[in-house]
């Protein structure tokens, strides 16, 4: 392969690998700092999780690869981050099933309260929008512990994605 068509692989590998992250990195300060002082943009969790689980249907994790805001943000944490080794409970189905079905019962409980008004969906907002900050919390002080990408091996979305796609 000569070295202009290794390079022009390489620039459409970077580009096919998803966006850029200051696009990831906007989407989550717009969630994590608006949602506090308007609660609805928290419903953009939900639009998130059904995007990721209809993609899982098209091709597994094919949300985490090309669209996830933290998976786009998370190597600017290479700076920081120990680089160890996550601990072998992260890769045991038990706990990731059992993160994703909390997650997903706590938000079916809460849709299953949900107010057809506007002080509902503000509910169902906010309720995302702490679902959405105490995850980036650990996700971020995971990243700092062991790798940028720790979350991903227990992340409640991934473990949907795998799910739907072994169906």
């Amino acid at each position: 392969m000569s070295e202009k068509a290794a390079k022009r692989s390489n620039l459409f590998n970077q580009r096919i690998r998803g966006l850029h992250p200051v696009p990831g990195f906007i989407l989550i300060l717009i969630i994590a700092v608006g949602g506090y002082f308007q609660p609805l943009i928290g419903l953009t969790v939900p639009v998130l999780i059904i995007t990721a689980a209809v993609l899982a249907m098209i091709k597994p994790r094919l949300f985490c690869t090309f669209l996830c805001p933290r998976n786009r943000v998370f190597p600017l944490l290479k700076p920081v981050s120990r680089y160890r080794s996550s601990p072998g409970l992260f890769r045991k189905r038990p706990l990731k099933q059992g993160l994703c079905g909390l997650m997903m019962a706590c938000s079916i409980l809460q849709l299953s309260r949900l107010r057809p008004d506007i002080a509902g969906f503000t509910a169902v907002g906010l309720f995302f929008w702490t679902l959405c900050i105490i995850s980036l919390l650990v996700s971020f002080s995971l990243a700092v512990m062991y790798k940028p990408n720790a979350w991903c091996a227990i992340c409640p979305m991934g473990t949907l994605q795998d799910t739907i796609s072994r169906r």
